[in-house]
């Protein structure tokens, strides 16, 4: 009758190496801060990359329903990490401030995507230059409003790291 207390020791063995294995790794405040600066830097990449390519289209074929696809893929981007951020509970204080801060960024980048990337790729060459400086306008509108929404999580993260006792890294100059 041996079997038993073998057969016992190693299914609870079995039992819990699973759920070690399947428990998260807790973050700690520093690495949720840098998590969601992460979304932040990646989204700021992206706009980039569609803004070299509104301007190639703005200086050449005028075609730019090109904007489509990168823009499609800022938006994808936009929604999994709304939803990612949602699902995650905030770590340590000021967390849940935080955590709110960078969604309404989201929100309000997924707004700007909506209302003023989206309505670019319906013009083309026959579309008259008062009509793209229109839709330009509107980009340029949103786009300034975009750095105050960048300011609110720059602070929201600044007052994140000093409850934690770490700094943030000076942001680089642009170019």
């Amino acid at each position: 009758m041996r079997t038993k207390p073998f057969l016992f020791a190693f299914l609870l063995c079995c039992f819990l190496g699973t759920m070690a294995f399947g428990q998260k790794k807790k973050l700690t405040p520093l690495q949720y801060n840098d998590q969601l600066a992460a979304v932040t830097d990646s989204l700021y990449s992206l706009g980039l990359e569609w803004g070299a390519q509104l301007q190639q289209i703005m200086e050449g074929s005028k075609n730019y329903g090109q904007l489509a696809a990168p823009r499609a893929k800022i938006a994808a981007f936009t929604e999994k990490k709304i939803a990612e951020i949602r699902r995650q509970p905030p770590v340590g204080t000021d967390g849940a401030q935080l955590k709110a801060t960078v969604l309404d960024f989201l929100n309000f980048e997924k707004n700007m995507i909506e209302t003023a990337f989206a309505p670019l790729e319906k013009l083309n060459s026959n579309t008259t230059q008062d009509e793209i400086d229109a839709a330009v306008k509107k980009l340029t509108d949103l786009a300034s409003q975009e750095e105050e929404a960048l300011k609110k999580v720059n602070v929201a993260q600044e007052a994140y790291g000093k409850s934690h006792g770490f700094e943030l890294e000076p942001a680089e100059a642009e170019e």
